[in-house]
């Protein structure tokens, strides 16, 4: 299941998401996306590289504090 970016959310295309996703047993990134779009109740769209990027970075940062 493909979600596009400027599909509007309702509790219907979030159960649908979560069905399949059980069904795979894995999530797209997008999926996610929409998902944590929901839950945050945003209209905005966070990409998984910008995720990832941050995660990177605060994983770096608190590497480097406990080693100091």
């Amino acid at each position: 299941m493909v979600i596009q970016k400027t599909l509007p959310i309702d509790n219907d295309t979030i159960k649908k998401v979560k069905a399949a996703i059980n069904k795979r047993k894995y999530a797209h990134a997008n999926e996610i996306s929409l998902l944590w779009q929901h839950a945050l109740k945003s209209s905005s769209v966070c990409s998984w590289g910008k995720v990832m990027l941050i995660s990177i970075i605060s994983g770096l940062v608190v590497t480097i504090a406990t080693s100091l």
